[in-house]
């Protein structure tokens, strides 16, 4: 309401905008960028070694973007996951992917 001349409790205050927390942990990777990674196999802890995705981050997703011109063999699982197109992109360039299945005890 009206606060007699001072300024508004709503306008000294500074404004905030709504940031997803799921942004903050989770990464997309183009597939393109994959040819950077130097380990035989692509898993989440080599993106992060290769300083692709930040060391805080706990998903990738691998989405078709580019040309993959190196065959390199990706590891997917629930931390690291890979788009159709860049599956095949990948298995075109002479690469795999393989699913790692989550272990149920």
């Amino acid at each position: 309401g009206f606060e007699g001349g001072q300024m508004p409790i709503q306008r000294r205050l500074p404004k905030y905008g709504f940031t997803s927390r799921k942004s903050l942990t989770h990464e997309k990777v183009r597939s393109a960028e994959l040819a950077k990674v130097d380990a035989e196999v692509v898993t989440l802890e080599t993106l992060k070694d290769a300083g692709l995705v930040k060391k805080t981050t706990k998903s990738v997703k691998i989405y078709l973007c580019g040309e993959l011109n190196k065959a390199v063999a990706v590891q997917s699982n629930a931390q690291l996951l890979v788009s159709k197109g860049a599956k095949e992109s990948i298995v075109a360039a002479g690469g795999s992917v393989t699913t790692e299945e989550a272990q149920v005890a």
